[in-house]
């Protein structure tokens, strides 16, 4: 459906954005004739849209004007924040995950600056770009622990149950020290913090739900406190077909071209069981999970088609503090997963496939955190920490290409091992006075890794060394007058992406190594502003532009007398950017309309790399939506019983490869949520919702990041029970 075409042309591009503001008037018009008197601050949308804000310094920001503003259990609260959003620090509590999403991918696609990238349908990779980086220049940590894999580099997004979740943060250029321990900004693009429920904070709960395309899940939450020891258990379920119709470009069984089918092969199956326990002041989590996927071919559609990936995955995470005014805090954690590929017919390749791969990751960290009280310093505070960690990738190949001793050749399959090593120690002081506040946090690397195959010589065999330093600092000033409160800030950031060990090793003979691969470097200048306004309809608007500098950018290379290819350096690169969002209020318990929320926000990006390879120079970024709207609007009956929202993603003027010679499609895309608070029921029940979620509402039909037609119309039908 992707064919090679001119590059977009700065005057489509404009047209597209003219298109999508045009859209977003019409939300504002068709809001403003249904507006009654606007209400007080109390009285706006419920905590299922609440953004909060991390961080002693915000949370310390402005205590004084917010604690006349506390509301009462009959009132709604939009925000839930004490102060004024801020870009650089997001936070999103539970409740917000409550509308019907199947995974935190789909959560995170509608927040401004974050773009996802769901490769297919339920199961497939879910993967995350934030502030117009890569998705292997994104880091996403659960606890403050690195997910990304150390073989690959990324982090696939729907492996969490959404109801183990308390928190997410998602932090650009800034860090996070609210909870004892830096949390920092070190990736090129933005960092990604998911806070789980220890024990004490889980809830008995059950959820149920039923949609498209065969798609079933169930999660139970049950806790209880055993001699004096809470504990919880969450047991999670999730299985789909995935067999959406799309028009697939050379079917098997048809003489024409793009026909429609619906996708053979392509089920889903996951199981998972979470335990967590409370002693004191030590946190227990541990987990296991299993899951199911089949691969389809999406070029033929084959019938034939039995390729699958299944996997098991178990681990453990130990935590805890001490003290108070020499706050410590300290993890250790430990997780195992075994896969398997199997394609017995062999659809995917020259040969039949049973390959089995083993990823092992342990990480410890302690960290320690005082202010006034243990130095005396006053408006000062101080982060220290030190981390560790390790990860191993092993691959068993059982085919008649798994003995070549030569990995170098087309399809050549050698068992393989990678391992590496990385220590890290810094820290981060902060210091406030009033409403300003100075931040800095540095933390220095060292990551020692390795690659070797088990059978026979081969070039991919080595062992690097890389040290490195990242850096955030960022000056915050906070204001308040009579009708409106917020801040400024400007922050810089400087970041590495150290190649993985794919890239560096090669893996399965279709990479070779490159000993003199280089980490990606990244510097980030941002500065924005956010301010909220207390009169008619309580406008809030949060502006930010950055401009990065990127060397050593990562490419793949192929030569086509070998079949063959290899990462190299290739271009260096600016991206400059801007995001916006402006939401603002009407009606309330006071209004016969209920309460209503506009939201409507914004990234544009431009992107230009220079490279001495002439097909590389002079382009846009890859991957990347540089033209992306947002626009939501939310409606909550006036006995807070009934939530409808409907939201509008437009994004345009994407390129899928470094040439700029295949450009992507344009996602136009409206999802629909309804949901109906419904109280109690009987006497075990004491709160239940039940509500209906549509994705792609018009069944807009598009390719995704990867040129596969991305699903059509999906909906999905939830029923929560608290008891």
């Amino acid at each position: 459906m992707n064919s090679p075409t001119a590059p977009i042309s700065r005057r489509s591009s404009l047209v597209f954005i003219i298109k999508n503001m045009l859209v977003s008037a019409l939300w504002v018009i068709g809001l403003m004739l249904a507006v009654l008197p606007h209400s007080s601050r109390g009285e706006t949308l419920s905590n299922n849209t609440s953004e909060t804000q991390s961080g002693i310094s915000d949370k310390q920001t402005l205590n004084e004007q917010t604690t006349d503003e506390q509301t009462t259990d009959d009132q709604i609260v939009v925000y839930g924040r004490s102060i004024t959003e801020s870009q650089q620090l997001r936070s999103f509590d539970a409740s917000q995950l409550a509308d019907g999403y199947r995974n935190l991918g789909e959560f995170l696609a509608s927040l401004n600056g974050v773009q996802v990238q769901a490769l297919g349908g339920m199961g497939d990779p879910v993967l995350v770009s934030i502030l117009g980086a890569s998705t292997n220049q994104t880091r996403v940590l659960v606890n403050g622990v690195l997910q990304n894999s150390g073989q690959f580099g990324h982090y696939d997004l729907a492996d969490i149950p959404l109801s183990n979740i308390e928190r997410i943060d998602v932090i650009t250029s800034a860090s996070d020290s609210s909870d004892g321990s830096v949390t920092n900004d070190q990736a090129i693009g933005g960092t990604i913090n998911i806070v789980t429920r220890n024990a004490d904070q889980s809830s008995q709960q059950l959820q149920l739900g039923a949609g498209s395309y065969g798609t079933l899940s169930a999660n139970l939450n049950v806790s209880a406190n055993v001699l004096g020891t809470p504990i919880a258990v969450s047991v999670d379920h999730q299985q789909s077909d995935n067999n959406y119709s799309y028009a697939v470009p050379n079917p098997q069984n048809s003489s024409q071209l793009y026909v429609k089918q619906d996708l053979n092969n392509a089920a889903f199956r996951k199981d998972r069981i979470d335990v967590s326990a409370s002693l004191n002041s030590t946190q227990i989590q541990a987990w296991w999970q299993d899951r199911e996927k089949q691969l389809p071919q999406y070029a033929r559609n084959s019938t034939r088609n039995r390729a699958l990936l299944t996997s098991k995955q178990h681990g453990l995470r130990l935590s805890g503090h001490w003290g108070s005014d020499w706050y410590q805090s300290w993890s250790l954690s430990h997780s195992l997963e075994r896969q398997a590929y199997k394609d017995p017919l062999a659809i995917f390749s020259y040969t039949t496939n049973d390959d089995h791969y083993r990823y092992q990751n342990t990480e410890a960290s302690l960290s320690s955190q005082f202010g006034e009280a243990a130095t005396g310093w006053e408006h000062w505070l101080f982060t220290l920490q030190a981390q560790g960690k390790e990860q191993t990738y092993a691959s068993r190949y059982s085919s008649p290409l798994s003995n070549s001793d030569n990995c170098n050749g087309l399809g050549s399959q050698c068992d393989q091992f990678s391992w590496l090593q990385e220590w890290q120690a810094g820290g981060q002081v902060e210091w406030q006075n009033n409403n300003l506040t100075l931040s800095l946090a540095s933390t220095h690397h060292q990551q020692t890794s390795m690659a070797r195959t088990l059978q026979g010589t081969s070039s991919s065999d080595g062992e690097s060394t890389i040290k490195w330093p990242s850096t955030t600092a960022s000056i915050k000033q906070a204001f308040v007058s009579e009708h409106s409160f917020g801040s400024v800030h400007l922050n810089w950031k400087r970041a590495l992406r150290i190649p993985s060990l794919y890239e560096r090793f090669g893996d399965q003979g279709m990479t070779r190594s490159n000993a003199d691969l280089t980490p990606e470097l990244g510097r980030t200048l941002t500065a924005g502003f956010d301010i909220e306004a207390d009169v008619f309809a309580q406008p809030s608007l949060a502006v930010t532009v950055f401009r990065r500098q990127l060397e050593n950018t990562i490419v793949v290379v192929y030569d086509p007398s070998t079949g063959s290819g290899r990462y190299e350096n290739s271009a260096d690169a600016i991206m400059k950017g801007l995001e916006w969002q402006l939401k603002s209020r009407f009606g309330g318990t006071q209004s016969a309309l209920g309460s209503w929320q506009l939201s409507l926000a914004g990234s544009h990006y431009s992107s230009t790399s220079s490279s001495d390879t002439k097909s590389y120079d002079n382009k846009q970024l890859p991957s990347i939506y540089h033209q992306r709207l947002l626009s939501k609007l939310q409606w909550q009956s006036v006995n807070q019983a009934t939530h409808i929202s409907l939201e509008n993603e437009l994004a345009g003027d994407i390129y899928l490869d470094r040439s700029n010679t295949v450009s992507g499609e344009d996602r136009n895309l409206w999802n629909l949520n309804i949901r109906r608070d419904t109280g109690t029921l009987g006497n075990w029940v004491s709160q239940s919702s039940v509500g209906l979620r549509v994705k792609n509402l018009f069944n807009h039909e598009f390719t995704d990041f990867s040129s596969r037609p991305a699903p059509a119309r999906e909906w999905n039908l939830y029923l929560t029970c608290h008891y």
